[in-house]
């Protein structure tokens, strides 16, 4: 039987393990102890324990770190558990007055612990509040603008075509992006790009998508079809209808739309159905959770590494210098920016491979990696990927 997919390896979490700008490496290793013993806690029964290890979370982790609203959602959890819903409330308010990513509050309609929660006026007023988030769009070029607030970083396609959107956020901000379209005065939404199946990146599907065609990965279609584990009791239920994708491929797809040649193209890693979208007259790419502009830190595949650089290969030669970088949760940065971060990461694969070929285990490589200034954190990543212990 096939395991769950899990969300749980979303913008938040996945940082976690890599890191994060401006923030002291310590300071993202206690948060990850914090959170294990907050569930260590909870698995034992000790909801008290688990309100009180993310109180510290939510301390330790400044306002615009990106697992602060992981921590108030577990925080907010925790209250709601111990029976204080005016608290449970407040912590969620927090949230989404600071940072855009607490759209993640749509988890609580499938968490059974804030059944109580639920049921009062102060949270109503919340979903409220968080339907009406305001979308900010910036022009990119050409046809394209980009739409910031709905949990990650959309990109429409605005023409005579009609529009293409890659990604539709969370459904709290549907409302939000149809807004931000009619005010540019776009017409129907013809086509939707799922980079991938976290609830942040395909959320708004079947409010947006009912009339459009949603191109997509085939397992991202498949994770969609299964019900998916958030966290421990928490599950997002399969999708149906409207949600799913009609049009799925694991080959590269050409568009022509709006004057635009937009490649859709297959690179795994963050997920098993990952795909990166390139729009060659404006010299935009969409690298979806691919890649982490603030740390400079790719997610690597956990199998398929060749293919992997291949496919980079490929990207690096087809975009020019000029090109512009959007990912799924961080400003738009200039190709130069991929191209190092790739380069490094490329080197660095080569250099695992050459030293498992050598008989060096994964501690011996670690430390001659920090010696020549590579993240000790990927060796493990890059031997599963390259089929080496």
């Amino acid at each position: 039987m096939m395991a769950r997919p899990s969300l749980v390896m979303g913008a938040w979490v996945a940082l976690l393990c890599c890191g994060s700008a401006g923030v002291a490496a310590g300071q993202d290793v206690s948060f990850r102890d914090l959170l294990s013993s907050a569930t260590a806690a909870l698995a034992a029964g000790d909801t008290t324990g688990y309100l009180e290890q993310m109180k510290r979370g939510e301390e330790l982790l400044y306002q615009g770190h990106v697992n602060r609203p992981f921590a108030q959602y577990h925080l907010a959890r925790g209250y709601a558990m111990v029976g204080d819903s005016v608290a449970s409330v407040a912590a969620l308010r927090r949230m989404l007055d600071e940072d855009v990513e607490a759209l993640m509050i749509v988890y609580t309609a499938f968490d059974p612990a804030f059944v109580s929660v639920r049921r009062m006026a102060g949270f109503q007023a919340l979903l409220d509040d968080a339907r009406a988030t305001e979308i900010r769009v910036t022009h990119l070029r050409g046809a394209l603008w980009l739409l910031e607030g709905s949990g990650s970083q959309v990109v429409a396609s605005i023409g005579p075509d009609g529009v293409l959107l890659v990604d539709t956020g969370y459904s709290l901000a549907s409302s939000g992006i149809q807004r931000a379209l009619d005010d540019r005065g776009a017409d129907d939404i013809e086509y939707i790009i799922n980079t991938h199946f976290h609830e942040d990146h395909v959320g708004g599907n079947a409010n947006l998508g009912y009339r459009s065609t949603i191109i997509a990965h085939p397992d991202t279609r498949a994770a969609l079809q299964q019900d998916q584990d958030f966290i421990d009791g928490v599950v997002v239920p399969a999708r149906g209808g409207a949600a799913l994708p009609d049009l799925v491929s694991d080959q590269p797809i050409e568009l022509f739309f709006n004057g635009d040649t937009v490649y859709v193209i297959p690179l795994k890693g963050h997920t098993t159905g990952d795909l990166v979208v390139y729009f060659s007259r404006s010299r935009v790419l969409h690298m979806g959770d691919r890649f982490f502009p603030a740390t400079m830190d790719f997610v690597l595949p956990s199998a398929d590494i060749d293919l992997f650089l291949e496919t980079m290969d490929a990207l690096m030669a087809l975009v020019p210098d000029d090109g512009l970088v959007v990912s799924g949760h961080a400003p738009v940065v200039p190709i130069a920016q991929l191209r190092q971060a790739y380069q490094s990461t490329a080197q660095m694969i080569e250099f695992v491979r050459a030293g498992r070929e050598a008989g060096k285990g994964v501690g011996q490589l670690a430390a001659e990696a920090e010696e020549r200034g590579y993240p000790a954190r990927w060796v493990g990543a890059i031997l599963e990927a390259i089929g080496g212990e």
